[in-house]
């Protein structure tokens, strides 16, 4: 409502107060002139506000001065002038705080609705929120478990691919023995038995010795097949005994060399044949990679690890350079020219292949010129006697990593 209209208000109202009076002095008389503008005053403070209220309150005055005393009202009845000036003002005091009690109530609940409204809103939306991340997950779920079945259906057919490989692989590898052999009986019998002049005579024989190392390579090769595709039954070992055994069989190889062995060697969680050919390579290559003059001196001992067992294997050798570490237990890797040192280049993958089929480590730690110190890491035997192993696998290699 508009000011200009607020005081017309409080004018109307003044005059209903009057008209009313007028409308009362039949039944009560000339007394209580005020008694209407008592209550036109209550309704303009409430209805119009703060000063038409004070407007209506000085109207209220004049009326009863013009309409009911005929002259001046303080004059004639002072008592009942100052009684409607006081109990006015105090209505006009109570009403205006009431007012501004009411608008901060008014001000307090629309404050509330609105933050209610807001509060609606934020739940809407949050509810929205989560079914779409619901929708989300479900889709999620969907894809993860398709994605699982994918990787597993392929999974199993690489592994199928890989072995059918291997198997392949494994069946050229022995087939390729038999026209090598045919190829170094040929050249034997044609340099005994033929009467051949020097340049064919070593001829004959650079043929049978690339057909030695033929022989030997495809023997590498099949020594690896076997031990990728089949399977690996696990028991306790005892090192010591193996070593023995190994040692006695490499008499020949080890005559000119200084073989030391720390003793007692624990028993290891491995397959006999598998650490025999490990160590056997590991002690060949010993035996081998030294310079020209020198004597080789191989210690062999073990260390006792929280987990494991480390069997090491150290040497007097030309060493290795720490970035061919890792290097060289890959297949056909060789940091030699075979004329220096001959061999085929599987012989470390054959330890690191086999070791890895017991669930082990291998590893080695060297410099050039101060020797090397190649170890194999095996589980301690006891803890899972019998059980049969497909992969690397097991609890030392996962605390070990």
């Amino acid at each position: 409502m508009s000011r200009s209209a607020r005081y017309a208000l409080a004018v109307a109202i003044i005059g209903v107060a009057t008209m009313l009076r007028m409308v009362l002095s039949r039944s009560i008389g000339p007394d209580f002139p005020f008694a209407t503008y008592y209550i036109g005053v209550t309704v303009a403070v409430w209805v119009c506000g703060t000063a038409p209220s004070i407007m209506a309150c000085l109207l209220g005055y004049i009326g009863a001065e013009y309409f009911f005393y005929g002259g001046p009202a303080i004059a004639a009845d002072p008592v009942a002038v100052l009684m409607y000036f006081a109990v006015t003002f105090a209505i006009i005091g109570v009403g205006r705080s009431m007012l501004h009690a009411k608008r901060r109530i008014d001000a307090s609940m629309a404050e509330a609705k609105r933050r209610n409204h807001e509060c609606e809103q934020e739940i809407g939306r949050r509810q929205r929120v989560e079914q779409e991340l619901d929708a989300a997950k479900q889709t999620l779920a969907d894809y993860t478990h398709t994605l699982e079945e994918q990787v597993a259906e392929r999974t199993e057919k690489l592994t199928q691919t890989v072995k059918s490989l291997e198997g392949f692989c494994y069946s050229i590898a022995h087939d390729l023995r038999t026209p090598i052999r045919a190829m170094q009986g040929y050249a034997i019998v044609l340099a005994e038995e033929c009467a051949l002049n020097a340049p064919a005579k070593e001829y004959t024989r650079k043929i049978s010795d690339s057909a030695c190392r033929m022989d030997q390579l495809v023997q590498d090769l099949l020594a690896y097949g076997r031990l990728t595709h089949e399977p690996v039954a696990l028991s306790a070992v005892d090192v010591e005994s193996v070593l023995d055994q190994l040692l006695s069989h490499m008499q020949d190889e080890t005559h000119d060399a200084q073989v030391s062995v720390l003793r007692p060697l624990p028993k290891v969680l491995a397959q006999p044949t598998i650490l025999t050919q490990a160590l056997g390579n590991l002690i060949r290559n010993a035996l081998k990679f030294v310079k020209p003059g020198t004597m080789p001196n191989i210690y062999i001992r073990a260390e006792e690890l929280p987990y494991s067992i480390r069997i090491c294997i150290d040497d007097n050798g030309i060493g290795i350079d720490q970035q061919y570490h890792d290097k060289i237990f890959n297949v056909f890797e060789r940091l030699h020219h075979p004329e220096e040192y001959p061999g085929t280049g599987i012989g470390l993958a054959i330890v690191k292949k086999g070791v890895e089929r017991l669930g082990g480590r291998v590893g080695l730690n060297s410099m050039p010129g101060k020797g090397s110190c190649f170890w194999i890491e095996l589980e301690k035997a006891g803890a899972a006697v019998g059980k049969v192993v497909n992969g690397a696998t097991n609890k030392m290699l996962s605390q070990a990593s």
